[in-house]
């Protein structure tokens, strides 16, 4: 009885070795030959060969010990190996959830697809720090004034400020004594173009490897959204909104706490 099991046993470790060591052949070959389909048979004879010489060398030296602790040793490159593919995964996986949360440019939700021709043309274009002055001066200051005059004939008083949040940012403001000032601003955020972008032959042309993107910012400190696709009406419009959500907040007393500048009060009452 004990022959036949010592048998099987004998059966079972040379099919174990066996396939171990065609699996390891399999990954050398594979990576020696720069993971081609059909790499050379010589090719994966010497590794059968030099793994066979290696293992045998290493029993009648040692032992069995000799080749546990050689397995180990080399092992331990691996490991390390393993945590750098382990980092390099979690940093996939993060670019994949940038990439599925992506949403449509603020200035796209609601567009129509008039005027599509000068859309693409922004599209296709990166803008830079001249682009987003006259961004500023072109289209955002007009718009300020315009709702300016405006706000002065219903006897509202506002303010347009340039460089507050930045050399390149330009709001409007009306100020308040008891609450915090109405802000709706525009500044440039500058980022980083992919290279991958730049050095591809069928992209548009980009001058190099930074942008800047005109981007909002509000009373209570939000950073707003991306409006370089923004028409002049619906600047206007998105200012219309900011204002009408603002006054709604503060006409509501469960809310308007939310807004109420405790160092204005102070001065206020001093008066």
């Amino acid at each position: 009885m004990a022959v036949p099991l010592c048998a099987i046993t004998l059966i079972i470790i040379v099919i174990f070795f066996v396939t171990s060591a065609d699996s390891g052949m399999l990954v050398m070959n594979s990576i020696a030959s720069g993971g081609r389909a059909n790499p050379p048979r010589w090719q994966q004879v010497f590794w059968g060969i030099l793994l066979s010489v290696i293992s045998m060398t290493l029993l009648s030296v040692g032992g069995i010990r000799s080749l546990q602790t050689m397995t180990l040793i080399s092992a331990l490159p691996f490991g390390i190996i393993m945590l750098v593919l382990c980092g390099c995964l979690y940093k996939a996986l993060q670019n994949d959830e940038l990439y599925r949360t992506a949403k449509v440019p603020y200035g796209s939700r609601t567009w129509d697809g008039r005027f599509w021709r000068e859309r693409l043309s922004q599209i296709l274009t990166f803008s830079q720090r001249q682009d987003i002055v006259r961004f500023l001066n072109e289209k955002v200051r007009p718009v300020f004034e315009e709702l300016q005059a405006e706000l002065a004939k219903n006897d509202i008083d506002a303010h347009i400020i340039e460089g507050k949040q930045g050399r390149l940012s330009i709001e409007l403001t009306i100020p308040h004594d008891q609450i915090w000032n109405f802000r709706y601003g525009v500044s440039a955020e500058k980022h980083a173009v992919s290279d991958y972008l730049v050095d591809d032959d069928n992209t548009p042309d980009v001058r190099n490897n930074v942008q800047y993107i005109p981007v909002t910012y509000y009373s209570d400190g939000r950073t707003g959204n991306d409006i370089q696709y923004l028409t002049r009406d619906e600047i206007i419009a998105d200012v219309l909104r900011e204002y009408e959500r603002y006054l709604s907040i503060i006409a509501d007393e469960r809310k308007s706490m939310m807004f109420v500048d405790k160092g204005n009060i102070i001065q206020y009452m001093k008066k």
